[in-house]
């Protein structure tokens, strides 16, 4: 029967298929590529979920043997689009990538390239303006709501930077799920993700004023999404971008993850919002 969640495929040596390395242009499909995509097709045919079939049941749809589906079943669950259960119930279900988790292997990525602040925030100003415009005419009641709830909890003002950065983490995650555009959400998951080498000792960190008014530029835009002015929500997000990429600037040169971390708390009259 199929293995669990872990994803462990217990394989043997000479069950493994190996794929040699030839120019992709002469590369012959393997039975273990044939049957992932198969797969995959399956899967993304199927609601989130849905049962497939057993291992046995698989492996005579697919007319393979049992390390081909093996080896290939445990390609498309590392791809998330698999879901693979052992027991009574036991057998392969349909699934879908987690945003989160495909940013986090292209996070991976980019920490392997050695950029800088300025690379990931010139990355991020074209998305972050497209989001802001769109979600300003966002009309899904259910996120509009959500939207309207976070605005009414963030009233009182943030008592660390640490504070700072979960209110904007929130409010971007929401933002972009408002543009309605998977692509712009998992642009910002990417960033967001690798952005926390950088943040945590970046440009906030060493200057609260900075916080105190990238804040308020953002509340505003918050306020300009709320009341569906997409006119305006563009020109609070410039405001904000501005703000950032003027940051960038004065601070190029310098590795936030080098700097030392300050006390996190601000002082009783330091409330950044």
């Amino acid at each position: 029967m199929l293995q669990s969640d872990s994803l462990s495929f217990a394989l043997q040596d000479d069950e493994e298929e190996e794929m040699k390395e030839v120019p992709e242009a002469q590369r012959v499909e393997t039975a273990v590529e044939r049957v992932a995509k198969t797969l995959r097709q399956l899967s993304m045919d199927a609601r989130p979920g849905a049962f497939l079939g057993s291992e046995p049941e698989m492996m005579a749809q697919l007319a393979c043997s049992r390390p081909t589906f093996r080896q290939a079943t445990k390609l498309v669950v590392q791809e998330q689009l698999l879901d693979a259960r052992r027991g009574t119930r036991g057998g392969l279900y349909a699934a879908r990538p987690n945003a989160s988790a495909v940013a986090r292997v292209a996070s991976i990525y980019l920490n392997t390239r050695n950029l800088s602040q300025t690379d990931l925030v010139h990355a991020f100003l074209p998305s972050s303006l497209e989001a802001a415009r769109t979600a300003a005419l966002c009309r899904d009641p259910d996120l509009r709501r959500q939207f309207e709830g976070f605005w009414k909890r963030t009233q009182d003002l943030p008592e660390s930077v640490s504070d700072f950065f979960a209110f904007d983490r929130e409010f971007t995650r929401l933002m972009f799920a408002m543009s309605g555009n998977p692509v712009l959400e998992l642009i910002s998951e990417i960033i967001y993700d690798f952005s926390q080498s950088f943040l945590p000792y970046g440009m906030f960190w060493r200057h609260r004023d900075r916080a105190r008014e990238y804040a308020l530029h953002r509340r505003d835009l918050a306020k300009a999404i709320l009341d569906g002015d997409s006119e305006i929500a563009l020109v609070h997000s410039r405001r904000c971008q501005r703000l950032i990429v003027q940051w960038a600037d004065e601070d190029a040169g310098i590795d936030p993850r080098n700097e030392p971390h300050p006390d996190d708390v601000f002082q009783a009259d330091e409330g950044i919002i």
